[in-house]
């Protein structure tokens, strides 16, 4: 008798989490918007056999990111925590804009004055392509990936070298994943934002700063 009453009290307790685990997968319809910018200054010192050339200048890079058309993914319960599959973003126009500056160089040459010019940069037309993101998910967080390329290095007015420019990885977003599992909310978002500053001081002849301000948005669409 005691034997049976343990075998019912065990089949209460399995039957809920078999009835979790054969819960389908919530389906959302995903799309990405976002904004990252990069403004670069520097300075600079070209040294010749008659002439010293001073240079300093500011620019910088902006892309802007949105979704041609919604991914569709299936969110699930694993292992080690939730699974995204496809764990991307696909479809995306990224537009890359590099954005207006100036530069001012002194030049100092021997038996001659010093000379001055400043210089304007203009915003240069943008260019556009099509790509996805990769991300994973962690501890109610979305963390994108860094891409093997991207999308565009930043330069500025006057600087003829270019350095790699930020991307979604900078910053984590929190992303309700407990909501995300259950499938019950029409709409579950997560955002990030912030602001990174780099420094590059070890040539005393080029020193640059770099600040990566980064903003993005993933909203999850309940799917029927």
């Amino acid at each position: 008798m005691r034997l049976a009453a343990l075998g019912v009290l065990a089949a209460l307790l399995t039957a809920p989490l078999a009835a979790q685990a054969a819960r389908p997968p919530a389906r959302y319809a995903a799309t990405l918007e976002g904004k990252i910018v990069d403004e670069l200054s520097y300075d600079r010192a070209i040294v010749g056999d008659d002439c010293i050339v001073q240079r300093t200048g500011q620019g910088g890079r902006e892309l802007a990111i949105k979704s041609i058309r919604p991914t569709t993914i299936e969110v699930a319960r694993g292992t080690s925590g939730v699974v995204y599959r496809p764990a991307r973003v696909g479809a995306l126009r990224v537009e890359a804009t590099t954005l207006p500056g100036s530069y001012t160089e002194i030049r100092r040459c021997r038996l001659l004055p010093p000379e001055k010019l400043v210089v304007d940069c203009r915003r240069v037309s943008s260019t556009v392509r099509r790509m996805s993101a990769n991300f994973r998910g962690n501890r109610n967080a979305i963390l994108f990936r860094r891409p093997a390329s991207i999308p565009s290095d930043v330069t500025a007015c006057g600087l003829d070298v270019r350095v790699p420019g930020g991307w979604l990885h900078e910053f984590p977003g929190r992303v309700d994943q407990s909501a995300l599992l259950a499938g019950r909310s029409v709409r579950v978002i997560a955002r990030a934002s912030g602001t990174r500053r780099r420094t590059a001081d070890g040539d005393p002849a080029f020193k640059r700063t770099q600040r990566t301000t980064v903003r993005w948005t993933l909203t999850f669409r309940r799917l029927p």
